[in-house]
């Protein structure tokens, strides 16, 4: 498993991040899928109203994914957090977050990328190929 971190510092507005396959990460036909999980963590919040954090996933031109949190409250430390999870195609993805009011959100995460195991399992025995092969070649020499 191969794993990509970024993080920064975001004011109110947006701010992007394009990663790429070779980023850390190696994406050929042997992974089966990725996934990133980001944690958000409001610093401030100047407004008495919730804020709004969206973070959007942009694998293609036509396609953008994007997922909204309401923070609704500051934590006893000075900070809230949560987490989202986005699927990343296996090609570069725009990362891009806002946040409402006049608040500064730190982001952080990593992208993680699943190997896709495969199997040649042996229908009589339920077995990989190379472990039957071995049980029979053991069994023709008794």
């Amino acid at each position: 498993m191969a794993e990509t971190k970024f993080w920064c510092e975001v004011p109110s507005g947006s701010w992007g991040i394009t990663l790429n396959p070779g980023d850390g990460i190696a994406l050929n036909h042997n992974y089966l899928f990725t996934r990133v999980i980001t944690s958000i963590v409001l610093l401030d919040n100047s407004s008495p109203n919730p804020s709004i954090v969206t973070l959007s996933w942009q694998p293609d031109p036509d396609s953008v994914n994007t997922q909204s949190v309401v923070i609704a409250r500051l934590l006893p430390d000075g900070a809230e957090s949560c987490f989202l999870n986005f699927p990343l195609a296996k090609t570069s993805s725009q990362y891009k977050c806002s946040v409402t009011g006049q608040n500064r959100v730190y982001i952080h995460g990593y992208s993680l990328v699943d190997q896709e195991r495969t199997y040649r399992s042996n229908p009589k025995r339920g077995l990989d190929d190379n472990q039957g092969d071995e049980r029979e070649a053991r069994r023709s020499k008794v």
